[in-house]
């Protein structure tokens, strides 16, 4: 009786199991602007399937702040946001995050990604 609860359990634990991944969809240098906002945009890789689609929020963050980001229309697991930069600056450093809940017993359990830093190289305009 073990053994066969066991076989039956095996495919919801695997359901929850995966790995994440981001694919950084920035441009790595950029012209400056007079708005001072920048566009970022990432693709979330994820092999887990208990990943409840409704609950995905993502952000990027600048240093110690930290700016919403919307998926983009019609397309799957992608995201865009805009990330403030300030005039002076000649590069900056941003990585993505991503939160999400995952189904399992009981109530769903939160999760969250954290992509690795990517850097924007920054010239004037001429």
């Amino acid at each position: 009786m073990k053994k066969l609860f066991i076989l039956l359990m095996a495919p919801l634990i695997m359901m929850g199991a995966g790995c994440s991944s981001t694919t950084n969809l920035t441009a790595s240098q950029a012209t400056r602007n007079a708005t001072g906002l920048y566009p970022v945009e990432f693709k979330w890789n994820t092999q887990r399937k208990a990943v409840k689609p409704d609950s995905v929020k993502a952000v990027v963050i600048v240093g110690d702040q930290s700016y919403p980001m919307d998926p983009v229309p019609l397309v799957k697991d992608r995201w865009q946001g805009n990330i403030p930069v300030a005039p002076g600056a000649q590069v900056v450093e941003f990585h993505f995050r991503v939160d999400y809940l995952v189904d399992s017993f009981g109530k769903p359990n939160a999760k969250t990604y954290v992509s690795p830093s990517h850097i924007i190289n920054f010239k004037d305009s001429k």
